[in-house]
């Protein structure tokens, strides 16, 4: 007798040839990923750049250049990005490692001012008036912000929430990045000068220096002045990674080195230059960079 619930043996074309192609496709899919893994560790190998620091100053090389015509170099804050902000140009950004160019900021527009924020997608700069632009890349809006100071430089604060803006005036000023709206303006002189301004790496201070008279450390959230730094004629300011030191660039080619605590020198050298604009630390600390 035939057993009526026994099933019969299907025979599927689509069974076998997946049957047939199965180890194919399981060694293809490992050889994809061992290719992958070797081009990783290649280009890890090639791009890797060790930190400077003290012990291997004196190996610095010049890896690479590029022909742009450039007067500031502005990095993001992870420093993945360097802004090359020309004059009244638009902004190219490069990755740091290879200087591989990734996009260019304001096209069309008469760029002389540059910033970066925490948020890769949001960055700000003035052309060469009174206004500074914040602008979403990846939204494709911005807010305009009418500043009333001539060619106005700008900063974004450590927690992307504010940006403080400067140029010749008598004070620096604060404004929300949301909105656009203005927040408190920070003293630093009584007739226009030129300002330059820097957070802490926390942001709890601001350091405003001026061009033409001196440095003043404000309390960020409430605009009171903490400390005044004698020593007149500012060019750039940089805090160091943990915030108690504050670098300053002078006029008269000197590097000062001021402790945050009470405002005390704790440091200052004359360095021969005409004139020092730039000062930067090495992310450890330890190193600081004058131009």
């Amino acid at each position: 007798m035939t057993d009526s619930n026994k099933e019969t043996p299907k025979f599927s074309l689509s069974r076998i040839v997946g049957r047939l192609l199965r180890p194919a496709l399981r060694f293809k899919i490992s050889t994809f990923l061992i290719v992958i893994s070797l081009f990783a560790c290649y280009f890890a190998i090639k791009f890797f750049r060790e930190p400077v620091g003290v012990a291997n100053l004196g190996q610095l090389r010049a890896l690479d250049s590029i022909a742009v015509d450039i007067w500031a170099i502005e990095w993001s804050p992870d420093r993945r990005w360097l802004g090359l902000v020309g004059w009244e140009t638009p902004v190219e950004i490069r990755e740091t490692t290879t200087l591989l160019h990734l996009k260019t900021i304001g096209k069309g527009k008469r760029i002389i001012h540059f910033a970066f924020s925490s948020d890769p997608s949001i960055v700000a700069f003035a052309e060469n008036g009174t206004k500074v632009e914040i602008l979403n890349t990846l939204r494709g809006t911005s807010i305009e912000i009418e500043t009333g100071v001539p060619q106005p430089e700008m900063e974004f604060s450590p927690d992307n929430q504010f940006l403080v803006t400067a140029g010749y005036a008598q004070s620096a000023a604060l404004w929300r990045v949301s909105d656009g709206a203005l927040v408190r303006e920070y003293q630093s002189n009584q007739s226009p000068s030129g300002l330059a301004v820097e957070f802490s790496l926390d942001g709890r201070w601001l350091a405003v220096g001026n061009r033409n008279d001196v440095t003043k450390i404000f309390e960020t959230s409430t605009g009171k002045l903490l400390h005044t730094l004698p020593k007149g004629s500012t060019h750039g300011l940089a805090f160091d990674p943990t915030g108690q030191r504050l670098a300053i660039a002078y006029v008269d080619g000197t590097v000062a080195i001021w402790n945050m605590i009470d405002g005390k020198l704790l440091a200052s050298l004359a360095t021969g230059a005409e004139e020092i604009y730039r000062v930067d630390w090495s992310p450890t600390g330890d190193l600081l960079a004058a131009a």
